[in-house]
């Protein structure tokens, strides 16, 4: 599913039901209902953009996060949403649920981190817990592998990761100096960022070490997504799609969109 500059569309199914959100620049949440039928709108109360949204693998749950601290967590699908002020004023960009688990972290400016165990009701922020390896950058995606583990990349090409659930960070030296914008782990080991001119940067033992993968393209990419460890694409600026096959990335024409559309999430 590609997410078009300014709309964020996740997609996933729910027994016979599609379950589908949309985050805007006008700070609206969409549900598209059975079959893609009908969109329901559900404002949010904010005019702040939103950034990052995630589902718990049961979908029950959800968190979304954006600008000047807007923090929104939902245990009915999506259908309604609840305030949360953990994140103060500060624009958060990320989120990322643990499979099968109600814990998830959001990530966002100023090397901001932010955990909770109940599915967004409550959070305990961990931005002090990752500062001396975050450096108080910012930071723009985050995956979590486990309850345990999790990662998180930003500025200046910044990788840190968490082995104990957040308590505490470590540096990662991710092979570029470019900013990263988004990454996914396939498991444990097996693990991919991207972002500014086209930077790929992957490992396979967990972000012990990293090396750069070659992209074909200058374009920033935005978000990256794996199916397995062998298959997956990459999203980007001027509509660029790469598809990652036989051990190599190749570039997918996306041509049902306009040229110059930012494509900003791929899920």
């Amino acid at each position: 599913h590609f997410n078009i500059h300014n709309m964020t569309f996740s997609t996933r199914s729910l027994r016979s039901t599609v379950v589908t959100f949309i985050s805007v620049a006008a700070a609206i949440l969409f549900s598209a209902q059975p079959a893609l039928a009908v969109w329901v709108g559900m404002p949010t109360g904010t005019t702040s953009p939103f950034y990052g949204i995630d589902m718990s693998t049961d979908e029950l749950l959800g968190i979304a996060a954006g600008g000047n601290g807007i923090l929104k967590w939902s245990t009915d699908s999506g259908r309604t949403w609840n305030n949360s002020t953990a994140a103060g004023s500060v624009t958060m960009r990320a989120v990322s649920f643990a499979p099968n688990s109600r814990t998830a972290w959001v990530v966002g400016a100023t090397g901001k981190v932010l955990k909770t165990t109940d599915g967004g009701a409550n959070f305990i922020d961990q931005t002090a817990n990752a500062s001396a390896a975050s450096g108080g950058l910012a930071l723009y995606g985050v995956f979590a592998v486990n309850e345990s583990r999790v990662h998180a990349v930003g500025s200046n090409g910044k990788a840190i990761r968490s082995d104990n659930g957040g308590a505490t960070w470590y540096n990662q030296n991710s092979q570029t100096p470019n900013t990263l914008y988004s990454v996914y782990f396939a498991n444990t080991s097996n693990g991919w960022a991207v972002g500014a001119g086209g930077a790929i940067t992957t490992t396979v033992n967990g972000g012990e070490d990293w090396a750069i993968q070659q992209s074909g393209t200058t374009e920033t990419l935005r978000s990256v997504f794996f199916l397995g460890s062998t298959y997956g694409f990459a999203v980007g600026d001027n509509r660029t799609v790469k598809l990652y096959s036989v051990s190599q990335w190749q570039t997918y024409p996306m041509t049902a969109v306009p040229a110059g559309t930012s494509l900003q999430s791929v899920d």
